[in-house]
């Protein structure tokens, strides 16, 4: 079975905080990214 590796692509705005995550702050959001899957939100405080 192929495994297809891992493409640590990043939304446009997101700040790069490590090799493969991003947090996007968006209206009263933030969001976390591992590559480019949204990996977890909240509202913003």
């Amino acid at each position: 079975m192929y495994k297809q590796p891992f493409l640590p692509g990043f939304p446009d705005g997101a700040v790069k905080v490590g090799a493969m995550l991003s947090i996007l702050e968006k209206d009263d959001h933030v969001i976390y990214f591992v590559g480019g899957d949204n990996y977890f939100s909240h509202n913003r405080g």
